[in-house]
């Protein structure tokens, strides 16, 4: 009897040191994720200080002497929207007129 005690004991305490790490490897996890971000979101403001630094130097005539200087070919950072057709439907608001494209 008192093995099987003695025996349950030390599972029980094995089990829970077991649940003790996986807690606390959970929290470092999450802890490290947290520094990431703070890192991630420092650098993206560091980019937007330099970018609004550069931008208060240069005029737009000033920069585009300049990419034509260095022959850049550029292109829009961002992709290009599609135009808005005859066809295509807008979003309207509920106080708005309400039309429709068909004839």
């Amino acid at each position: 009897m008192y093995a099987k005690l003695l025996t349950m004991t030390i599972l029980l305490g094995a089990i829970a040191a077991g649940l003790l790490v996986l807690r606390q490897q959970r929290a470092q996890q999450v802890y490290d994720l947290t520094v990431q971000r703070k890192t991630a979101q420092e650098l993206r403001q560091d980019i937007w200080r330099h970018q609004s630094d550069v931008a208060g130097l240069l005029t737009p005539r000033q920069l585009n002497e300049r990419i034509l200087i260095a022959q850049l070919q550029l292109e829009p950072a961002t992709p290009m929207l599609p135009t808005v057709g005859p066809q295509t439907r807008v979003a309207q608001g509920p106080n708005r007129d309400r039309r429709t494209d068909s004839p």
